[in-house]
């Protein structure tokens, strides 16, 4: 029996067109899909443009949603 995925709904905000430079002299195109889920302050993912579509759109917000679902509560004495 496969694992049951869980859908979220999510809004998007906006998809913008920017160019990055993860190293200096080289120019990234990438698209900044801003989201909104549920539960969730908004958040954002980046997509290579040339690796674009609405698959990897949806691929990269749910990996983002489990990513800042995941338990990580830290208390500190100060």
């Amino acid at each position: 029996m496969g694992e049951e995925v869980k859908k979220y709904k999510v809004t998007i905000i906006s998809r913008d067109e920017l160019v990055v430079y993860p190293k200096i002299g080289q120019p990234l195109p990438i698209v900044r899909v801003t989201y909104v889920v549920e539960g969730l302050p908004p958040s954002f993912v980046d997509i290579p443009k040339e690796k674009y579509s609405k698959e990897t759109e949806a691929e990269e917000i749910r990996k983002d949603i489990e990513e800042r679902l995941k338990p990580g509560i830290e208390e500190l004495e100060v």
